[in-house]
């Protein structure tokens, strides 16, 4: 498979985007972490349900990481890059910023308050 850039979600829809799932770590304030592979099911309620259950064994649990084959995708292609410039062979290119994908997932299910405050800019 050849990697393009473009919309990540131009390669993968419907049942593959199902299938897959996602990948989420979250800390507690004691340094414990909990990583959870959540799938098949919308992205969207299998964090919810991961946030439910994490908050029952330490209420202390925020999201520090949330991972999918488009958020790899995007990491692989350079478009989450934390930068808004960088010189390269004496060429300036520009990468566009976005927010943390934990933010954005978060924001879009109505559990922004379990994000870590460390992923706070």
């Amino acid at each position: 498979m050849s990697i393009k850039r473009g919309k990540s979600s131009d390669w993968m829809r419907g049942a593959d985007r199902l299938a897959f799932g996602c990948t989420m770590t979250f800390e507690a304030e004691s340094g414990e972490r909990v990583t959870l592979h959540a799938s098949p099911g919308r992205r969207l309620e299998l964090v919810r349900r991961a946030c439910d259950y994490v908050v029952t064994l330490d209420p202390t649990f925020r999201m520090r990481s949330y991972s999918t084959p488009e958020t790899i995708l995007q990491d692989m292609t350079g478009a989450r890059a934390p930068i808004d410039g960088l010189a390269v062979g004496g060429h300036r290119s520009y990468v566009r910023r976005t927010a943390h994908p934990e933010m954005q997932v978060l924001r879009r299910c109505g559990r922004l308050a379990m994000l870590h405050p460390a992923l706070v800019r």
